[in-house]
């Protein structure tokens, strides 16, 4: 039973979390690396589309935003709008196919382009250091996201973060499994959103 955004918190998940990502590491068996890739930095995230699977972004720590449109036979870097290209991670709005979240160093920020210009999100993630990101999918809207200040959540710019059950502030990644649990990977170890 999913409850309200603001009664959630963090308990400690050890063996449902190890058996998620146990399972999704087998899906990784064979890697082909992509030429024509101009990338830069270390390369900490892709995302499909997965309306069109030949689009494919790049998020590369120290490189910005990358996208190809051709299966990775080409790619264009897109960081118009970036103070900087020290970027973490990237999710494509499920109810919005153009309009793309970017985590940094330096905030949340926002594309409506497909990825073409980028803005800063206003509020309560302005300059945090952004890690993770991954929507509700159960298709609440809410955006999840990994700070150096826990887990926050929300919609619309309306955020509420989440401390409860976390050991550490600095979270690193945060999933979601089809079932709608939240995940979270810190200091100390691996929990679970209740």
């Amino acid at each position: 039973m999913k409850h309200s955004v603001k009664s959630r918190h963090f308990r400690t998940g050890w063996v449902g979390a190890l058996l998620f990502f146990a399972s999704t590491s087998s899906a990784w068996p064979n890697h082909v690396h992509m030429h024509g890739g101009p990338f830069i930095g270390v390369v900490l995230g892709v995302t499909i589309d997965p309306v069109n699977p030949s689009t494919a972004f790049v998020v590369a720590h120290g490189g910005g935003v990358f996208r190809s449109k051709n299966s990775g036979a080409t790619w264009l870097a897109l960081n118009q709008g970036l103070p900087n290209r020290q970027v973490f991670s990237l999710v494509q709005d499920p109810r919005n196919r153009g309009r793309l979240y970017l985590g940094t160093d330096d905030g949340l920020f926002l594309s409506n382009n497909d990825g073409a210009a980028w803005r800063p999100v206003a509020g309560a993630l302005a300059k945090r250091n952004i890690r993770s990101l991954v929507f509700d999918p159960q298709g609440e809207g809410n955006l999840y996201v990994a700070t150096d200040q826990g887990v926050s959540a929300g919609k619309n710019n309306q955020w509420t973060r989440f401390k409860a059950g976390l050991p550490y502030d600095d979270v690193r990644v945060v999933v979601a499994d089809s079932q709608g649990e939240i995940i979270a990977g810190a200091f100390g170890g691996v929990y679970r959103l209740i």
